[in-house]
């Protein structure tokens, strides 16, 4: 249960180093810029008691990549529930990764609704999240069988733009 984990590891750490490569060796004459884009769910909680999973859903999707290349390390609900499981950054590395990210692109389709506690066939990170994903029965489904909630392109916008703050934000896909 530790491959996904060593993989967006080692991802991540080439992102890093091939950013610090840019910005040293081409950007002050091309003046150019690197970003990430990340797919990510808008998570809606089933309960008030389903908050913490709604937000931890949305630390494990968007913030396990998001959070290193801009505060340079993974989600702290990520660190307790995998523990030892999740590679460890150096301080080095951590510093590398910090701020990596000129931008925040974000590619959104659906949302879902969680309730806390993983299903019984959950593995990897869904289980880890310890989440079950379900869906408004209320909420259009199209053709792939995505849940229409139009609300959550504003909710998961709001999210990235209040735990990422200072960076511009795009939306490179949307629709269904």
């Amino acid at each position: 249960d530790t491959e996904p984990y060593i993989v967006a590891h080692t991802i991540l750490l080439a992102h890093a180093k091939a950013v610090a490569s840019y910005r040293q060796k081409y950007q002050k004459a091309q003046q150019g810029q690197i970003g990430i884009v990340l797919d990510s769910v808008w998570v809606v909680p089933t309960s008030k008691k389903d908050e913490a999973a709604a937000q931890r859903t949305l630390e494990f999707n968007l913030g396990w990549f998001a959070d290193p290349v801009v505060m340079g390390d993974y989600p702290v609900s990520m660190r307790k529930a995998v523990g030892s499981r999740l590679p460890v950054f150096t301080a080095t590395q951590k510093a590398l990764l910090k701020g990596s990210v000129d931008f925040f692109a974000v590619n959104h389709y659906t949302s879902t609704m969680v309730v806390e506690g993983a299903q019984a066939h959950a593995v990897g990170p869904l289980r880890d999240s310890n989440v079950t994903w379900t869906k408004d029965p209320s909420w259009p489904i199209t053709d792939m069988g995505w849940s229409v909630y139009p609300e959550g392109l504003r909710s998961l916008l709001r999210w990235i733009a209040e735990r990422y703050r200072g960076l511009d934000i795009y939306v490179t896909e949307n629709g269904l």
